[in-house]
């Protein structure tokens, strides 16, 4: 219901997911957008804020980037953030789900504040979840 925004969102797009960045604004990394959701006063937030977050699964193979999942999750809580919902699944795999769903009926995303089968969603909702920004670890 909103018009296009300068930052070339176009007219009814999703503004974003949750209190994270518009899809694809993500420059600089997960760090930083934690540190800009937390400054916002988070108390205010009727119910609660959530920050959905989206990193690659591929990245949680190796150890070191398990540790530094668990450090960002910890990070946001310190600094005031109220939830923090990870999902971890590549884009390659919604990809293939959004083409092929008869293979991927297990496929669970976050959406907006809630868990839902990726096969489930309306069309529109899974481009939607595609589009999101990947961050990585």
């Amino acid at each position: 219901m909103t018009g296009a925004t300068a930052d070339g969102r176009l007219a009814g797009e999703p503004m974003a997911d949750s209190l994270g960045p518009s899809q694809g604004s993500a420059l600089h990394g997960p760090t930083a957008v934690i540190r800009s959701v937390t400054r916002l006063d988070h108390s205010l937030l009727s119910g609660g804020s959530v920050f959905n977050v989206r990193f690659s699964l591929s990245d949680l193979k190796k150890d070191e980037n398990l540790e530094k999942v668990a450090a960002l999750v910890e990070a946001y809580l310190r600094l005031g953030g109220s939830q923090i919902q990870p999902c971890f699944v590549d884009v390659e795999t919604l990809k293939d789900a959004y083409e092929h769903p008869e293979l991927h009926r297990d496929l669970v995303v976050r959406v907006v504040g809630y868990s839902a089968r990726f096969t489930d969603l309306a069309k529109e909702l899974q481009l939607e979840v595609i589009a999101r920004s990947e961050m990585k670890v």
